[in-house]
Protein backbone atom coordinates (compact mmCIF):
# COMPACT_ATOMS: atom_id res chain seq x y z
CA UNK A 1 0.00 0.00 0.00
CA UNK A 2 1.16 3.52 -0.81
CA UNK A 3 0.71 6.05 1.99
CA UNK A 4 -0.02 9.68 1.08
CA UNK A 5 1.11 11.98 3.86
CA UNK A 6 -1.66 14.29 5.01
CA UNK A 7 -2.30 17.01 4.00
CA UNK A 8 -1.84 16.09 0.35
CA UNK A 9 -2.44 18.36 -2.66
CA UNK A 10 -4.79 15.82 -4.28
CA UNK A 11 -6.91 15.32 -1.16
CA UNK A 12 -9.47 18.10 -0.73
CA UNK A 13 -10.38 19.09 2.83
CA UNK A 14 -13.99 20.28 3.10
CA UNK A 15 -15.69 22.13 5.94
CA UNK A 16 -12.67 24.10 7.14
CA UNK A 17 -12.56 27.66 5.73
CA UNK A 18 -9.23 28.37 7.43
CA UNK A 19 -7.46 25.06 6.79
CA UNK A 20 -4.53 26.86 5.15
CA UNK A 21 -3.91 28.47 8.56
CA UNK A 22 -4.59 25.46 10.79
CA UNK A 23 -3.10 22.62 8.67
CA UNK A 24 -2.47 19.84 9.42
CA UNK A 25 -4.81 20.30 12.39
CA UNK A 26 -8.48 19.77 11.52
CA UNK A 27 -9.82 22.70 13.55
CA UNK A 28 -12.85 24.79 12.64
CA UNK A 29 -11.28 28.04 13.92
CA UNK A 30 -7.75 29.42 13.53
CA UNK A 31 -5.85 30.48 16.66
CA UNK A 32 -6.14 34.17 15.74
CA UNK A 33 -9.91 34.03 16.42
CA UNK A 34 -9.53 32.57 19.92
CA UNK A 35 -9.71 35.92 21.72
CA UNK A 36 -12.85 36.93 19.78
CA UNK A 37 -14.88 33.80 20.53
CA UNK A 38 -16.57 32.49 23.68
CA UNK A 39 -14.10 29.96 25.08
CA UNK A 40 -16.58 27.06 24.88
CA UNK A 41 -17.24 27.76 21.21
CA UNK A 42 -13.53 27.93 20.39
CA UNK A 43 -12.90 24.63 22.19
CA UNK A 44 -15.82 22.99 20.38
CA UNK A 45 -14.16 24.05 17.15
CA UNK A 46 -11.68 21.21 17.70
CA UNK A 47 -14.50 18.75 16.97
CA UNK A 48 -14.56 17.80 13.29
CA UNK A 49 -18.27 18.27 12.57
CA UNK A 50 -18.75 18.66 8.83
CA UNK A 51 -15.11 17.97 7.97
CA UNK A 52 -14.62 15.76 4.91
CA UNK A 53 -11.74 14.45 2.82
CA UNK A 54 -12.43 14.08 -0.91
CA UNK A 55 -10.47 12.51 -3.74
CA UNK A 56 -10.91 10.37 -6.84
CA UNK A 57 -9.02 7.09 -7.22
CA UNK A 58 -9.11 3.71 -8.94
CA UNK A 59 -7.53 2.03 -5.92
CA UNK A 60 -8.85 -1.42 -4.95
CA UNK A 61 -8.25 -0.57 -1.29
CA UNK A 62 -8.49 2.50 0.91
CA UNK A 63 -7.20 3.10 4.43
CA UNK A 64 -6.42 5.91 6.86
CA UNK A 65 -3.84 6.26 9.60
CA UNK A 66 -5.13 8.52 12.37
CA UNK A 67 -4.58 9.60 15.95
CA UNK A 68 -7.50 9.96 18.36
CA UNK A 69 -8.05 11.49 21.73
CA UNK A 70 -9.30 9.23 24.50
CA UNK A 71 -13.04 8.44 24.19
CA UNK A 72 -15.54 10.36 26.32
CA UNK A 73 -18.84 8.83 27.44
CA UNK A 74 -22.15 10.35 26.32
CA UNK A 75 -25.65 9.11 27.08
CA UNK A 76 -27.21 10.03 23.72
CA UNK A 77 -24.31 9.75 21.24
CA UNK A 78 -22.73 6.57 19.96
CA UNK A 79 -19.00 6.09 19.46
CA UNK A 80 -19.82 5.92 15.73
CA UNK A 81 -20.92 9.57 15.98
CA UNK A 82 -18.04 10.70 18.20
CA UNK A 83 -15.13 8.65 16.82
CA UNK A 84 -16.39 7.06 13.62
CA UNK A 85 -15.36 7.77 10.06
CA UNK A 86 -17.78 7.05 7.21
CA UNK A 87 -16.57 6.50 3.66
CA UNK A 88 -18.88 7.23 0.72
CA UNK A 89 -18.01 6.04 -2.80
CA UNK A 90 -19.84 7.82 -5.61
CA UNK A 91 -22.37 9.08 -3.06
CA UNK A 92 -23.07 5.68 -1.48
CA UNK A 93 -21.92 4.71 2.03
CA UNK A 94 -19.46 1.84 1.65
CA UNK A 95 -17.87 1.57 5.07
CA UNK A 96 -17.92 2.90 8.63
CA UNK A 97 -14.92 2.39 10.89
CA UNK A 98 -14.53 3.11 14.61
CA UNK A 99 -11.30 2.61 16.58
CA UNK A 100 -11.39 0.40 19.62
CA UNK A 101 -11.92 2.23 22.90
CA UNK A 102 -8.72 3.54 24.37
CA UNK A 103 -6.65 3.06 21.23
CA UNK A 104 -5.22 6.39 20.08
CA UNK A 105 -3.04 5.55 17.06
CA UNK A 106 -5.01 3.52 14.51
CA UNK A 107 -5.05 2.24 10.97
CA UNK A 108 -8.59 1.95 9.59
CA UNK A 109 -9.21 -0.04 6.41
CA UNK A 110 -12.42 0.98 4.64
CA UNK A 111 -12.34 -1.44 1.72
CA UNK A 112 -10.01 -3.82 -0.08
CA UNK A 113 -10.43 -6.05 -3.08
CA UNK A 114 -12.82 -3.66 -4.84
CA UNK A 115 -12.86 -3.45 -8.66
CA UNK A 116 -10.10 -1.18 -9.91
CA UNK A 117 -12.05 1.67 -11.46
CA UNK A 118 -12.19 5.40 -10.85
CA UNK A 119 -14.62 6.48 -8.16
CA UNK A 120 -15.23 9.60 -6.08
CA UNK A 121 -14.48 9.05 -2.40
CA UNK A 122 -15.70 11.24 0.46
CA UNK A 123 -14.58 10.47 3.99
CA UNK A 124 -16.75 12.03 6.71
CA UNK A 125 -14.91 12.62 10.00
CA UNK A 126 -16.43 12.45 13.51
CA UNK A 127 -19.30 14.81 14.30
CA UNK A 128 -18.65 15.18 18.02
CA UNK A 129 -15.02 14.23 18.42
CA UNK A 130 -11.64 15.27 17.18
CA UNK A 131 -9.17 13.30 15.10
CA UNK A 132 -5.76 13.84 13.55
CA UNK A 133 -5.30 12.37 10.07
CA UNK A 134 -1.72 11.24 9.48
CA UNK A 135 -1.84 9.57 6.06
CA UNK A 136 -4.14 8.00 3.48
CA UNK A 137 -3.48 4.58 1.96
CA UNK A 138 -4.17 3.49 -1.62
CA UNK A 139 -2.76 0.82 -3.93
CA UNK A 140 0.87 1.22 -4.90
CA UNK A 141 0.05 1.96 -8.53
CA UNK A 142 -3.36 3.59 -8.08
CA UNK A 143 -4.33 6.80 -9.83
CA UNK A 144 -5.24 9.62 -7.45
CA UNK A 145 -6.93 12.77 -8.69
CA UNK A 146 -8.74 15.79 -7.30
CA UNK A 147 -12.46 15.17 -6.74
CA UNK A 148 -15.02 16.66 -9.12
CA UNK A 149 -16.15 20.23 -8.38
CA UNK A 150 -19.35 21.05 -6.53
CA UNK A 151 -22.40 22.60 -8.20
CA UNK A 152 -21.45 25.99 -6.70
CA UNK A 153 -17.99 27.36 -5.88
CA UNK A 154 -18.89 28.59 -2.38
CA UNK A 155 -20.19 26.40 0.46
CA UNK A 156 -23.45 26.64 2.35
CA UNK A 157 -22.53 27.84 5.85
CA UNK A 158 -24.59 26.45 8.73
CA UNK A 159 -24.71 27.94 12.23
CA UNK A 160 -26.56 26.58 15.21
CA UNK A 161 -26.77 24.21 18.14
CA UNK A 162 -26.11 20.54 18.86
CA UNK A 163 -28.67 19.60 16.22
CA UNK A 164 -26.70 21.56 13.65
CA UNK A 165 -23.49 19.89 14.84
CA UNK A 166 -25.04 16.48 14.17
CA UNK A 167 -26.61 15.33 17.42
CA UNK A 168 -27.80 12.67 17.40
CA UNK A 169 -27.04 11.12 14.01
CA UNK A 170 -25.85 7.55 14.40
CA UNK A 171 -22.70 8.26 12.39
CA UNK A 172 -20.93 10.85 10.22
CA UNK A 173 -22.58 11.35 6.87
CA UNK A 174 -26.09 11.39 8.34
CA UNK A 175 -26.32 14.95 9.65
CA UNK A 176 -28.90 16.95 7.72
CA UNK A 177 -26.16 19.04 6.10
CA UNK A 178 -24.37 15.95 4.80
CA UNK A 179 -27.54 14.42 3.38
CA UNK A 180 -28.59 17.72 1.78
CA UNK A 181 -25.16 18.36 0.29
CA UNK A 182 -25.04 14.92 -1.33
CA UNK A 183 -28.48 15.49 -2.80
CA UNK A 184 -27.53 18.88 -4.30
CA UNK A 185 -23.77 18.34 -4.81
CA UNK A 186 -22.93 21.24 -2.50
CA UNK A 187 -19.99 22.00 -0.28
CA UNK A 188 -20.83 23.05 3.28
CA UNK A 189 -19.34 24.29 6.55
CA UNK A 190 -20.79 23.14 9.88
CA UNK A 191 -20.63 25.79 12.61
CA UNK A 192 -22.88 23.84 14.98
CA UNK A 193 -21.84 23.90 18.63
CA UNK A 194 -23.50 21.69 21.22
CA UNK A 195 -25.10 23.86 23.89
CA UNK A 196 -23.41 26.96 22.50
CA UNK A 197 -25.47 28.09 19.49
CA UNK A 198 -26.35 31.25 21.39
CA UNK A 199 -26.26 33.92 18.66
CA UNK A 200 -23.44 36.00 20.07
CA UNK A 201 -22.76 39.00 17.85
CA UNK A 202 -19.12 37.91 17.49
CA UNK A 203 -20.28 34.72 15.77
CA UNK A 204 -22.25 36.70 13.19
CA UNK A 205 -19.21 38.84 12.50
CA UNK A 206 -16.98 35.79 12.03
CA UNK A 207 -19.54 33.92 9.92
CA UNK A 208 -19.83 36.90 7.61
CA UNK A 209 -16.13 36.63 6.75
CA UNK A 210 -16.68 33.19 5.18
CA UNK A 211 -17.55 33.33 1.50
CA UNK A 212 -20.82 31.42 1.15
CA UNK A 213 -23.45 30.60 -1.43
CA UNK A 214 -26.01 30.68 1.39
CA UNK A 215 -26.16 30.88 5.18
CA UNK A 216 -28.49 28.62 7.17
CA UNK A 217 -29.25 29.71 10.76
CA UNK A 218 -30.70 27.00 13.02
CA UNK A 219 -30.84 28.44 16.53
CA UNK A 220 -33.19 28.89 19.49
CA UNK A 221 -32.97 25.92 21.88
CA UNK A 222 -29.77 27.14 23.59
CA UNK A 223 -31.26 30.53 24.53
CA UNK A 224 -33.95 31.33 27.08
CA UNK A 225 -36.69 33.29 25.25
CA UNK A 226 -35.66 36.62 26.80
CA UNK A 227 -32.02 36.23 25.84
CA UNK A 228 -32.98 35.05 22.36
CA UNK A 229 -35.12 38.16 21.86
CA UNK A 230 -32.13 40.34 22.78
CA UNK A 231 -29.69 38.58 20.48
CA UNK A 232 -31.36 37.29 17.32
CA UNK A 233 -32.24 40.66 15.77
CA UNK A 234 -28.72 42.16 16.01
CA UNK A 235 -27.25 38.80 14.98
CA UNK A 236 -29.27 38.75 11.76
CA UNK A 237 -28.72 42.47 11.16
CA UNK A 238 -24.95 41.98 11.37
CA UNK A 239 -24.87 38.93 9.10
CA UNK A 240 -27.36 40.21 6.53
CA UNK A 241 -25.79 43.67 6.52
CA UNK A 242 -22.36 42.23 5.80
CA UNK A 243 -23.66 39.79 3.15
CA UNK A 244 -26.60 41.63 1.62
CA UNK A 245 -26.41 39.69 -1.67
CA UNK A 246 -26.19 36.25 -0.06
CA UNK A 247 -29.37 34.32 0.83
CA UNK A 248 -29.94 33.61 4.51
CA UNK A 249 -32.27 30.75 5.45
CA UNK A 250 -33.64 30.93 8.98
CA UNK A 251 -34.91 27.62 10.32
CA UNK A 252 -37.37 27.93 13.19
CA UNK A 253 -36.54 25.96 16.37
CA UNK A 254 -37.04 22.22 16.49
CA UNK A 255 -40.19 20.52 17.73
CA UNK A 256 -39.88 18.66 21.06
CA UNK A 257 -41.80 15.55 22.08
CA UNK A 258 -42.35 17.28 25.43
CA UNK A 259 -44.63 19.76 23.70
CA UNK A 260 -47.31 17.08 23.55
CA UNK A 261 -47.74 17.11 27.32
CA UNK A 262 -45.86 20.04 28.88
CA UNK A 263 -47.54 23.45 28.66
CA UNK A 264 -44.33 25.08 29.90
CA UNK A 265 -42.12 23.54 27.22
CA UNK A 266 -44.67 24.21 24.48
CA UNK A 267 -45.11 27.85 25.55
CA UNK A 268 -41.34 28.48 25.69
CA UNK A 269 -40.71 26.89 22.31
CA UNK A 270 -43.60 28.73 20.68
CA UNK A 271 -42.13 31.97 22.05
CA UNK A 272 -38.74 31.10 20.55
CA UNK A 273 -40.27 30.36 17.16
CA UNK A 274 -42.23 33.59 17.13
CA UNK A 275 -39.21 35.65 18.22
CA UNK A 276 -37.08 34.22 15.42
CA UNK A 277 -39.90 34.45 12.87
CA UNK A 278 -40.45 38.14 13.61
CA UNK A 279 -36.73 38.95 13.53
CA UNK A 280 -36.41 37.20 10.16
CA UNK A 281 -39.47 38.98 8.75
CA UNK A 282 -38.08 42.32 9.90
CA UNK A 283 -34.74 41.60 8.27
CA UNK A 284 -36.53 40.60 5.07
CA UNK A 285 -38.64 43.78 5.14
CA UNK A 286 -35.42 45.80 5.40
CA UNK A 287 -34.25 44.31 2.11
CA UNK A 288 -32.33 41.23 3.27
CA UNK A 289 -32.46 38.04 1.22
CA UNK A 290 -33.94 36.18 4.17
CA UNK A 291 -36.18 33.12 3.89
CA UNK A 292 -37.97 31.28 6.70
CA UNK A 293 -38.22 27.50 6.88
CA UNK A 294 -40.96 26.46 9.30
CA UNK A 295 -40.06 23.46 11.40
CA UNK A 296 -43.30 21.64 10.62
CA UNK A 297 -42.19 21.64 6.98
CA UNK A 298 -38.89 20.03 8.00
CA UNK A 299 -40.01 17.49 10.55
CA UNK A 300 -43.54 16.69 9.49
CA UNK A 301 -46.42 15.59 11.67
CA UNK A 302 -44.61 12.36 12.56
CA UNK A 303 -41.63 14.17 14.05
CA UNK A 304 -41.93 12.39 17.42
CA UNK A 305 -40.47 9.17 15.97
CA UNK A 306 -37.65 11.20 14.46
CA UNK A 307 -35.94 11.97 17.78
CA UNK A 308 -33.51 10.09 20.00
CA UNK A 309 -34.33 11.73 23.32
CA UNK A 310 -37.40 13.80 22.53
CA UNK A 311 -35.35 16.70 21.17
CA UNK A 312 -32.33 15.68 19.10
CA UNK A 313 -33.08 14.07 15.73
CA UNK A 314 -32.21 10.46 15.01
CA UNK A 315 -31.38 9.35 11.47
CA UNK A 316 -35.06 9.42 10.49
CA UNK A 317 -35.36 12.96 11.84
CA UNK A 318 -32.31 14.16 9.95
CA UNK A 319 -33.62 12.57 6.75
CA UNK A 320 -36.92 14.42 7.22
CA UNK A 321 -35.12 17.74 7.70
CA UNK A 322 -32.79 17.16 4.76
CA UNK A 323 -35.60 16.28 2.37
CA UNK A 324 -37.32 19.60 3.04
CA UNK A 325 -34.10 21.61 3.20
CA UNK A 326 -32.79 20.21 -0.09
CA UNK A 327 -35.96 21.28 -1.86
CA UNK A 328 -35.86 24.71 -0.19
CA UNK A 329 -32.18 25.36 -0.99
CA UNK A 330 -32.55 23.98 -4.49
CA UNK A 331 -35.08 26.68 -5.31
CA UNK A 332 -33.19 29.47 -3.59
CA UNK A 333 -29.88 28.58 -5.22
CA UNK A 334 -31.49 27.74 -8.58
CA UNK A 335 -30.01 24.26 -8.73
Amino acid sequence: MRWLEFPHPLVEVGGLPWFEETAPALERFPTRLKSLLPSEVYQAGNQTAGVRLRLATDSTAFAVQARYEKPVFSNNLTQFNKRGQALYADGVCWSIQVPQDGIELVELTFFKGAPGKMRELCLYLPLYGGVEILSIGVDEGARVEVAKPFALPEPVVFYGTSITQGGCASRPGLSYQAITSRELNLDYVNFGFSGRGKCELELAQILSTVEASCYVIDVGPNNPPGELEERIEPFLRELVGARSQTPVVVMLPTLYNHEFWSDEVRTDNEKRREIIRQAALESKAEGGRVEILEREECQGLSFADGTVDGAHPNDLGFMQIAKSLASFLGEILKL
